[in-house]
């Protein structure tokens, strides 16, 4: 009887693991493996584009022989000018009145330079008065531009308004701490006549106007 119920109690024992045995296997099977992460890739940070820099611009046979040269001791720079151009001063800027071609509705002609304490970011926008082409919605941005190995920051502006036009050219360059200032101005009649009305005047040679700037930039240099 004894030996029996011994082998009753094996029996029972032998059950009980093997049913804990197998209802382990069945969970671990069941249990879903571990997801790995994977590792964040680097993020780096895009490479920023250096803007490049203008090519010069080239004047072809640059004749100044017979011109003048205004220096300026006090900040160091000098730029040369047509002979019988005036120089003269108004305010705090210099102005250059430069000669006209005769014949033309071209009534005025100046070179002015005005010189400030802009930082070079606040030098880089010759005319922040200009975001917008007068007239118009297109937005106005500055370019450079290179004469005689100086960057300037160029823009150009034109407007009309009772029978007056003007065209105007501003050019910034940072040296030294100062911002210099050269606008050039184009004056015009919209009326193509001479005063006395004596017979039509010729229409001014826009781009033959504006070489003469580009002239006076190509001389313009600083010596300190």
């Amino acid at each position: 009887m004894l030996n029996r119920l011994k082998w009753v109690l094996i029996g029972a024992l032998v059950l009980f693991v093997a049913g804990t045995i197998g209802i382990s296997i069945f969970y671990v099977k069941q249990k879903p493996a571990p997801v790995m992460e994977k590792p964040e890739a680097s993020k780096e940070e895009p490479k920023k584009e250096m803007p490049k820099e203008p090519a010069p611009t080239e004047l072809e046979e640059v004749d100044v022989s017979d011109w003048k040269t205004y220096t300026n001791e006090e900040y160091g720079f000098e730029v040369k000018y047509p002979k019988d151009s005036k120089v003269g001063k108004v305010g705090k800027s210099i102005v250059i009145d430069l000669p006209l071609t005769p014949g033309t509705n071209l009534t005025g002609k100046y070179l002015k330079i005005f010189i400030d304490n802009k930082n070079r970011e606040e030098c880089s926008d010759p005319a922040p008065e200009y975001t917008r082409a007068p007239g118009t919605l297109e937005e106005l941005k500055s370019e450079r531009v290179i004469f005689n190995k100086v960057v300037f920051y160029k823009k150009e502006v034109g407007d009309c308004g009772m029978g007056s036009c003007i065209i105007t050219q501003y050019f910034s360059t940072y040296h030294n701490d100062y911002c210099f200032h050269l606008t050039f101005e184009l004056y015009y009649s919209g009326v193509i006549y001479t005063p006395d009305y004596k017979g039509p005047l010729k229409e001014f040679d826009e781009i033959k106007e504006k070489e003469t700037f580009n002239k006076m930039l190509s001389t313009f240099r600083f010596f300190k």
